[in-house]
């Protein structure tokens, strides 16, 4: 999260309240921008091979403990 950028980071309710109001503040052309380069399908399909293969050697090693 790039707070100011593609949205808020708050620790309270009512910093969480404020924030709401400051949500057209944000550029949509940015929001989507983001969105593009982190959910590819390209990045997407590597990141769950990777999520599997760490999966994987984890139970790899429960298995020769």
């Amino acid at each position: 999260m790039e707070d100011g950028v593609k949205g808020f980071i708050v620790r309270e309710a009512d910093e969480a309240a404020e924030a709401v109001g400051r949500a057209g503040d944000l550029s949509r052309a940015r929001c989507r921008e983001v969105f593009e380069k982190r959910f590819t399908d390209e990045r997407m399909a590597n990141d769950y091979i990777n999520l599997y293969e760490r999966m994987l050697r984890r139970d790899a090693t429960y298995a020769c403990a």
